[in-house]
């Protein structure tokens, strides 16, 4: 279900001067007028393990410390900004995580992910926080990413999503959600929903054994 959209005028939007093929075919939602789209895998899209997930686009910031979390200045972050088919940018893994602000697993995901996230990081590993409802169950808006984000001091990308654009990939009720994504395809790798902190099914542990790989 389509939920309330957030007032564009707040994205700055950010082209590529990158040529390459395949050019997107998925969503443009949110993109400035005549931004050129980034290189992307063609339909069709899927939301199950072994499907190619669609370019969905967001407002947020790519790195939230370093834009002072200002839920004032946010910018425009599509999964193709992540998509990587020659390997040139070293980052063969994308988890991407949906949360809200009254899911109390969410909050234990991200204390979590305050100091494990980093590591992995370092290993090629890149990272997507996407925030879906404030404490009330309402869309969430500007104000809701800063407080999270703030609270858990997050680092990597984070964006808001308040139309649920993500909401096809899990049950809320089981919030919160990881998926990872082959970069190289943009293949859906894994879909887990709730939070294993340690141990096998955890994360942490599943990330392991792809890297080995």
């Amino acid at each position: 279900m389509k939920r309330l959209a957030l007032v564009a005028a707040l994205a700055l939007g950010c082209s590529s001067g990158e040529k390459a093929v395949p050019f997107d075919h998925g969503t443009t939602a949110g993109l400035p007028l005549g931004e050129e789209r980034l290189p992307y895998p063609p339909p069709p899209y899927g939301a199950q393990a072994g499907a190619t997930i669609e370019n969905f686009t967001f407002l947020g910031w790519s790195s939230p410390k370093e834009a002072g979390y200002d839920p004032t200045h946010l910018e425009t972050i599509r999964l193709a900004d992540f998509y990587d088919p020659t390997g040139a940018k070293h980052a063969p893994l994308l988890v991407i995580t949906s949360t809200a602000l009254w899911c109390s697993a969410c909050k234990q995901e991200y204390a979590d992910m305050k100091t494990g996230a980093a590591p992995y990081e370092q290993k090629g590993v890149r990272f997507l926080g996407a925030l879906f409802e404030d404490n009330d169950g309402n869309p969430a808006h500007p104000p809701d990413l800063t407080t999270w984000a703030r609270t858990f001091d997050v680092r990597f990308p984070f964006v808001l999503d308040p139309e649920l654009e993500l909401g096809s990939f899990f049950d809320v009720n089981a919030t919160p959600m990881e998926m990872i994504v082959d970069t190289r395809s943009m293949q859906i790798i894994k879909i887990d929903v709730g939070w294993v902190s340690q141990g096998d099914g955890s994360l942490w542990s599943e990330l392991d054994q792809l890297l080995a790989q």
